[in-house]
C-alpha cells in the first residue's frame, strides 16, 4: 500500500525494486491511513512497510490479537511522533514544552488571528481530536492530507517568525532545517490509550503523550507467505534506520527528487545492504 508520507511512499517503491529483483510481480495500491487496517485484514493489501507506534499501535495490536496480520519486525529505526513547535514559539508562549502552557496561550496559534481557539495541523494521522478532549485543551484541528503540506505550512509560518504547532515526527528531515522541540504531554502508557480510569482524567482515554522512544514495525496481510514466501522474507529483511530515513525524506521533500528517483538513488547507494538482504531471505530463489 502507499500511504500520505514521503518515506512509506520511497521505502514501498524500494520494496517494489527488491521483489523485482527476485521476478515477483507486484501492483501498487493507494490506501489512506485512517483506512489501511481495512484492507489490509482483508486482502485487499498484503504490505505495510512503516508501522508507527505512536499513531498506529492500536489498530496493529487490535488486527494482531485477531491473527488477521503478521508481524513482520521491526526497523532498527527509533520513532517518536507529536505536537511540535519551532523554537521561537517559546517566546510567544513560556512554559513550553510543558503542554499545560498551551492552556494559557492557546489563542497564538488560531491560523486565522481570530479565533479564540489555538489550531493545531495535523496529517492523517493520529487521535489528536481524543487528546484534546481529555486535557481540555482550548484547540480545533486543521487536517490537510499529506506530509507535503505540512511542510509548505510550516515554510511559510516559519519565514515570518509566526506562532505555529502541529503533528511532526521523528526521523524525517525537518529538525535538520527547523529548530523546534515537541510539547511534552504526561508521560506514556499502554493504558493511557484504552483505559479512562488511566491518568489525569478519570472520563476519557488519550491524556498522555505518545511514546518518546517507540519502534517502527512492517505489517503482512496473513495469508502473504502463502501467496508468496519470498516476498514475505524479503519484508522481514527489509531494515531501516533514522539516518537513512532522514537522508531518504530529504531526497524527496527538500532535494525534490521523485518517490521512484529517491528509491533508485538508495538502490544505487545501498547495493551491498540490499544484497545481503535478499541474499537472507530468498537465497534459493
Amino acid at each position: 500500500m502507499l500511504n500520505e508520507w514521503s518515506s512509506q511512499l520511497i521505502i514501498s517503491n524500494i520494496y517494489s525494486k527488491l521483489l523485482n529483483k527476485k521476478s515477483i510481480s507486484y501492483t501498487f495500491i493507494e490506501v489512506p491511513s485512517d483506512m489501511q487496517w481495512y484492507h489490509l485484514a482483508r486482502g485487499n493489501t498484503h504490505v505495510q512497510v512503516e508501522v508507527w507506534q505512536g499513531s498506529m499501535e492500536h489498530g496493529f495490536n487490535k488486527l494482531l490479537e485477531q491473527n488477521m496480520i503478521i508481524d513482520a519486525g521491526n526497523h532498527d529505526a527509533i520513532t517518536r511522533e507529536g505536537w511540535w513547535y519551532p523554537s521561537y514559539v517559546k517566546s510567544f508562549c513560556p512554559g513550553l514544552p510543558d503542554w499545560q502552557a498551551l492552556r494559557r496561550c492557546s489563542t497564538i496559534f488560531s491560523v486565522d488571528n481570530f479565533s479564540e481557539k489555538g489550531t493545531f495541523i495535523r496529517g492523517p494521522w493520529g487521535n489528536d481530536a481524543s487528546r484534546i478532549r481529555a486535557l481540555k485543551l482550548n484547540f480545533n484541528i486543521l487536517k490537510v492530507y499529506h506530509s507535503d503540506e505540512l511542510w509548505r505550512i510550516l515554510k511559510r509560518f516559519y519565514a515570518q517568525k509566526r506562532p505555529i504547532i502541529f503533528f511532526n515526527w521523528t526521523p524525517n528531515w525537518v529538525t535538520k532545517y527547523y529548530d523546534g522541540e515537541f510539547v511534552t504531554f504526561p508521560e506514556y502508557s499502554p493504558e493511557c490509550k484504552i483505559n479512562p480510569k488511566w491518568g489525569i482524567n478519570p472520563y476519557h482515554t488519550h491524556d498522555c503523550d505518545n511514546p518518546t522512544q517507540a519502534w517502527l514495525k512492517k505489517a503482512a496481510w496473513v495469508g502473504l507467505p502463502k501467496i508468496n514466501e519470498c516476498a514475505f522474507r524479503v519484508l522481514q529483511q527489509l531494515n531501516f534506520n533514522n539516518t537513512m530515513i532522514e537522508e531518504l525524506t530529504e531526497w524527496s521533500d527538500n532535494k525534490k527528487l521523485t518517490y521512484k528517483q529517491a528509491a533508485q538513488q538508495w538502490i544505487d547507494k545501498y547495493e551491498t545492504t540490499w544484497k545481503k538482504w535478499l541474499l537472507t531471505a530468498c537465497p534459493q530463489a
